[in-house]
C-alpha cells in the first residue's frame, strides 16, 4: 500500500495532498481488511471519480456505497448517518468540502435518536474541483473559473465540526492517515485533509495513452 500511493508523486511537507494519494490509502486499507473495514460511503462529484481512479480489484468484496446515480451532493452526510443508524455499524464517509458544507447539519443528532459511529473524511480542495476536468476548466475560462465554478467558501471546518458536536482531526501525513484508518470508528468525527485540485483531464489522457501504448495502438 505505501509503495503504491507514494510512487504517484512526491509531496512537499506542508503542501496540500494529492487527493489520489488519499483515495489510494483509503481503498487499500479497506481492501486489505474487508472483514473488519467499516462501510464506506462516497460523495458524488469529484470524490467518487477520484476513488474510481484509485481503486483496484480487491481479492474479496468490499462494501462501498454512493448516491452517484442521483448525481447530486445534497444529503450525503444525512444518508450516511441513516445507514449507521439502520445497520448499527460504523460508517466512513469520503466527500469534498462543498458536499460537506451542503449537509453539515447531518452531523447533528436528534435528542431522541441513537448515537452512531460516523467518520466523515473531507477532501478540502477549496471548491468544486470536478469542474476543472470539464469544459469549465479550459484555459479560456480561467478568469471566471474560481468565482462561478470552483466557488471556494470562507469557512473553518474545524469550528463547524465542533459546533455540530463532532470531534475533529486534520490529517498532516499519510502515516497519520494509516493510523487513523486502522483504529475503530467511535462516535461522530470529521477528518479534514487539505488537497490540491486534481487535474482529472490530464490524468485521464495519461491513462489513455498508457493503455494505447500497452495495446500497441
Amino acid at each position: 500500500m505505501i509503495s503504491r500511493r507514494r510512487s504517484l508523486a512526491a509531496r512537499t511537507p506542508g503542501a496540500p495532498f494529492d487527493p489520489l494519494h488519499i483515495a489510494c490509502t483509503i481503498w487499500d486499507s479497506h481492501s486489505e481488511h474487508p472483514e473488519s473495514a467499516p462501510l464506506l460511503f462516497v460523495g458524488a462529484s469529484a470524490s467518487i471519480r477520484i476513488l474510481d481512479r484509485a481503486a483496484r480489484t480487491p481479492a474479496r468484496p468490499l462494501r462501498v456505497l454512493s448516491n452517484r446515480g442521483l448525481a447530486g451532493i445534497d444529503g450525503t452526510i444525512s444518508c450516511a448517518r441513516g445507514l449507521a443508524t439502520a445497520t448499527g455499524e460504523p460508517v466512513r464517509v469520503l466527500l469534498g468540502d462543498l458536499t460537506f458544507l451542503h449537509d453539515m447539519g447531518g452531523l447533528l443528532r436528534g435528542s431522541h435518536e441513537p448515537e452512531v459511529d460516523l467518520q466523515v473524511i473531507v477532501l478540502n480542495d477549496a471548491g468544486g474541483s470536478i469542474f476543472a476536468g470539464l469544459e469549465h476548466g479550459e484555459p479560456q475560462h480561467a478568469q471566471d473559473f474560481g468565482r462561478y465554478f470552483a466557488t471556494p467558501q470562507r469557512c473553518d471546518i474545524e469550528y463547524l465540526a465542533y459546533g455540530m458536536g463532532a470531534d475533529y482531526l486534520e490529517v498532516r501525513s499519510l502515516d497519520q492517515l494509516d493510523d487513523l484508518l486502522a483504529r475503530p470508528i467511535r462516535g461522530v468525527s470529521v477528518v479534514e485533509v487539505r488537497t490540491d485540485i486534481p487535474d482529472l483531464r490530464a490524468r485521464d489522457a495519461q491513462v489513455q495513452a498508457e493503455i494505447s501504448a500497452a495495446l500497441g495502438a
